[in-house]
Formats: C-alpha cells, sequence, structure tokens
C-alpha cells in the first residue's frame, strides 16, 4: 500500500490488487490528475469514499403476538403499529413482508386450523437505503 498526501489536507491509501487500483481517500476532494500522475498509468482506478450518513435508520414497531379468528382473513400489516424515517415521516408503504424467507403472498397463513402458529419477518428501508427489521406472530383462534 502506499500513501500520499495531497494539498488541503487529503490522504490517498492506494493498493494494487491484481490489474485494479483501490484508492481510499480521507478528506478533500480527489484531483483527477494528480491521482494519475501517481497512480500506475497501466491500471485501472476504482475510489472508494465512505458514505457518512446523518440519519439513523428506520423505526419499526410492531404487534408482536397477532391473533386472526378462525376462517378469517388476515391483513399482514394489521401487525405494524409504526414504520418512519429519522425525520418522522410515515413509511409504511415500504415495509416488506416475509413468510419462509420469501415475500409474503395472500394465502401463506392458513386460517382454517385453530391453534396454528406463524411467524412473519418486516423489514423497512428508508430512502437513503438504511434498514430495519422485526419478528411478529400470528396465531389462529376461536
Amino acid at each position: 500500500m502506499k500513501r500520499i498526501v495531497e494539498e488541503y489536507g487529503m490522504i490517498i491509501i492506494y493498493a494494487v490488487i491484481g490489474t485494479v487500483t483501490v484508492c481510499i481517500l480521507f478528506g478533500g476532494v480527489i484531483n483527477n490528475s494528480r491521482i494519475k500522475d501517481t497512480v500506475p498509468e497501466d491500471n485501472l482506478i476504482t475510489v472508494v469514499s465512505p458514505k457518512v450518513s446523518e440519519s439513523k435508520p428506520p423505526k419499526l414497531v410492531l404487534r408482536h403476538r397477532n391473533y386472526v379468528r378462525t376462517g378469517k382473513s388476515f391483513d399482514p400489516m394489521t401487525a405494524v403499529k409504526i414504520a418512519e424515517d429519522f425525520q418522522g415521516n410515515d413509511i409504511r408503504d415500504n415495509v416488506q413482508v416475509y413468510f419462509d424467507c420469501r415475500p409474503y403472498v395472500s394465502g401463506d397463513i392458513d386460517t382454517s386450523e385453530e391453534g396454528s402458529k406463524y411467524t412473519l419477518r418486516y423489514v423497512v428501508s428508508d430512502r437513503e437505503g438504511l434498514m430495519s427489521w422485526d419478528e411478529a406472530t400470528v396465531e389462529i383462534r376461536n
């Protein structure tokens, strides 16, 4: 690995991995002409700059125990109490429900058998791609 200290306090660390040069930037903005002068000409340059987010993951609050009467239909979204981004905006439309490691579809929960229990996983993501998840159970009762 080679370390380059540029003007304005910018530090670039790079390593040649096979035919690719990977650069890590710490502070400042990259001046492409300076990098081209420093990095071997025959290597591709991939610049990696970590994304720093000011936000927090979305808030997801579920009703963890849900009961459905035998033979009645079940809407998995009734278990969602709160789905908000870090600014408090409702993002229920972004909630995805999974059953047996695949997206939930109507009919996955058989409400004809009293005493049956199912576990659903709820995942919500905000516009920055931050995610939260939780699980809820559904029990069929008479």
